[in-house]
């Protein structure tokens, strides 16, 4: 499972586009290189606890985390490229903020060693990470010591290892 040094997989993920146009793919490596990064997932785009709380904490804390040091943020589900920009939509992603990448091939989350497989369909559990240079140096898993602690991945947590590092 990732953890601190763990280097971000060198995969593609995909930007929806407005009026269904092709999504755009993107190299997360091209994303993360020479920048200080927050990507954090979620199990699903419009599922409730994604909607309430996880994305809207990234929204609200957006400005912060930039004077914090922090280049991109990246949101990351493996729904596809046009749900996730139908949910940035939804949620008042404002423009040029948060980057809602799909990861639907499930690469990201499987090779970080976070993915939850079903029958249906392959979902991230949900974390939030920073990484600099593509490097992890900060882990916020949604279980923590055993006990499910959904709210050590949102964007407070995030914040509050920043500013003490």
């Amino acid at each position: 499972m990732v953890a601190p040094g763990t280097k971000l997989p060198d995969i593609k993920l995909f930007e929806g586009q407005p009026d269904y146009a092709p999504a755009t793919e993107h190299s997360l490596m091209e994303l993360v290189k020479g920048k200080t990064v927050v990507l954090f997932a979620v199990p699903g785009a419009f599922t409730p606890s994604c909607s309430k709380a996880h994305l809207p904490s990234f929204i609200k804390h957006f400005d912060e985390l930039k004077a914090a040091g922090v280049d991109h943020v990246i949101c990351t589900a493996t729904n596809d490229p046009f749900v996730m920009a139908a949910w940035a939509q939804a949620s008042g992603v404002p423009p040029n903020t948060i980057h809602m990448l799909s990861d639907n091939t499930a690469e990201l989350c499987r090779g970080l060693g976070v993915a939850t497989e079903s029958d249906v369909m392959v979902r991230s559990t949900r974390y939030a990470l920073v990484a600099k240079d593509g490097v992890v140096t900060h882990f916020f898993p949604s279980e923590k010591d055993g006990e499910k602690c959904a709210q050590n991945t949102y964007a407070d947590s995030v914040l509050g290892a920043l500013k003490s590092a």
